[in-house]
């Protein structure tokens, strides 16, 4: 019975460690620069020098037929909406796409590409 509750006791603890570290990852992730700029880019609209705000409504229809000048157009628009959510994602998150993840990376561009 003693050793039972001393294994309790030690899984409890392994649970409590695993809080305590994603509470301090937490934590810095809200004392980096990258949250704070973030923060005060969605809550008080911050736009650092140099920086376009994209706003996103809702979604039109496409044309079935579209010219060569907005197909340009819509590339770039597509290309500046993959650039936007990779800027706004965590830099722990890009290098384990990068370095574990790469077809979902991959995926992520396709979506936003079409390529």
């Amino acid at each position: 019975l003693f050793d039972q509750t001393l294994a309790n006791i030690d899984v409890k603890n392994d649970l409590l460690r695993e809080k305590i570290l994603e509470g301090r990852r937490k934590l810095e992730y809200y004392q980096s620069a990258q949250y704070k700029n973030k923060y005060a880019k969605e809550h008080l609209g911050r736009i650092n020098p140099g920086e376009n705000v994209l706003i996103i409504t809702q979604e039109t229809e496409r044309p079935y037929l579209i010219e060569a000048e907005d197909t340009i157009a819509l590339n770039e628009q597509q290309e500046a909406a993959y650039l936007e959510i990779l800027r706004q994602m965590p830099i722990i998150d890009h290098w384990k796409m990068f370095l574990f993840h790469r077809e979902e990376a991959e995926e992520i561009k396709r979506s936003f590409l079409g390529g």
